[in-house]
């Protein structure tokens, strides 16, 4: 299968986007198969911290485009319970401005060596989220099952079908079925309808994720919410499986 960029993108921020595309490139990595997130979140990073090399960053992605490291693979973070998956921080300066022709020259490089590459978008309009959606072949959108976050996507939606995006699909994550209450929209065809993308999966809600990731692990295989990644996992690659929802 031929090396696709994927661009996981929210419109708004809070909704688990930077987690799932950490989560999801790391399902995806195993075997023959090499993932990498690339960090586009200008300024204030975060998947180094997923990584556990929060203050150890060397080299970034703005180093790689700006040619201060002389090959790419310096900016390599490697994962510490996956060795077939690695991240490029995001750059420092807060000011940084992303160059679509290097960004476009370093991609090609980067898809002779990964089989997944993932970009983690900012959530707000910007140059690094246009640039993101430009150089991207597929996108996922994330939101969550409320009226605040579902409009942002709907908004972020009718940028990238304006953008000639070739695939996206929405991602509704945070879904709590445990609740005694139901959530803000519990007919998720609403939401597909608001976003107008078609659904890749459903994730639920999981109160110990973040403390299990910032352990440098993932949650239990046999977890609801690795079931329903995993089985995301396999609707991007484009197998045919049914969703796995709650």
């Amino acid at each position: 299968m031929q090396t696709e960029i994927c661009a996981v993108v929210s419109g708004k921020g809070g909704v688990g986007k930077s987690t799932l595309a950490f989560y999801l490139a790391d399902v995806l990595a195993g075997g023959k198969s090499r993932s990498l997130i690339l960090d586009f979140n200008v300024g204030i990073r975060g998947v180094d911290v997923f990584f556990g090399a929060a203050g150890d960053i060397v080299y970034d992605l703005g180093d790689v485009l700006e040619g201060r490291c002389s090959v790419y693979h310096s900016a390599l973070i490697p994962c510490v319970h996956n060795r077939n998956y690695f991240a490029m921080a995001a750059p420092s300066d807060l000011f940084y401005h992303f160059d679509f022709d290097k960004l476009y020259n370093l991609s090609v490089e980067l898809k002779k060596d990964f089989n997944y590459i993932f970009i983690d978008a900012p959530s707000a309009i910007s140059n690094a989220l246009i640039s993101a959606v430009s150089l991207c072949d597929r996108a996922i959108i994330v939101t969550t099952p409320d009226p605040l976050s579902v409009s942002a996507a709907a908004k972020i939606g009718k940028y990238i079908v304006s953008s000639d995006t070739a695939t996206s699909h929405v991602l509704i994550n945070g879904v709590n079925f445990n609740s005694r209450t139901s959530p803000l929209i519990s007919d998720f065809d609403e939401i597909i309808d608001a976003v107008s993308h078609p659904l890749i999966g459903v994730v639920p809600y999981d109160a110990t994720l973040y403390g299990v990731l910032m352990k440098g692990r993932l949650l239990p295989r046999n977890s609801k919410l690795s079931r329903a990644v995993y089985s995301i996992a396999r609707r991007y690659n484009k197998d045919s499986v049914p969703l796995v929802v709650g």
